[in-house]
């Protein structure tokens, strides 16, 4: 009976996502962020803060539904949170409407 719940406990960690705990969250420095997550400088017309992201190369690569964009101009593609309201944002972020269609979580001002 004891080896069962080890072999689940097993075979379901076995199973997570790399990025189970990846997060789009504000931050102050990497340590703050998860997964493959860094704390990035985010800087647009709107606003600036720093976020919890990783660099992507597509939607694909993003996690949790993410965006890959970039709003700086930079030619550094990053993923962001997709939004449809601010409270779906974390707190001092706005959900702001994208060009490409459909709103990200960026800082706010």
């Amino acid at each position: 009976m004891r080896r069962a719940p080890i072999v689940l406990w097993v075979l379901a960690s076995a199973c997570a996502p790399a990025d189970a705990g990846y997060a789009y969250i504000p931050c102050a420095s990497d340590a703050d962020c998860m997964g493959r997550a860094a704390c990035h400088a985010i800087v647009w017309r709107g606003g600036s803060g720093d976020l919890c992201t990783a660099t992507c190369t597509g939607e694909s690569s993003c996690p949790h539904s993410g965006r890959c964009l970039d709003v700086m101009l930079s030619g550094s593609f990053l993923c962001y949170a997709p939004c449809t309201v601010d409270v779906d944002c974390p707190m001092s972020f706005v959900c702001q409407p994208v060009t490409t269609g459909g709103s990200v979580c960026l800082p706010g001002p």
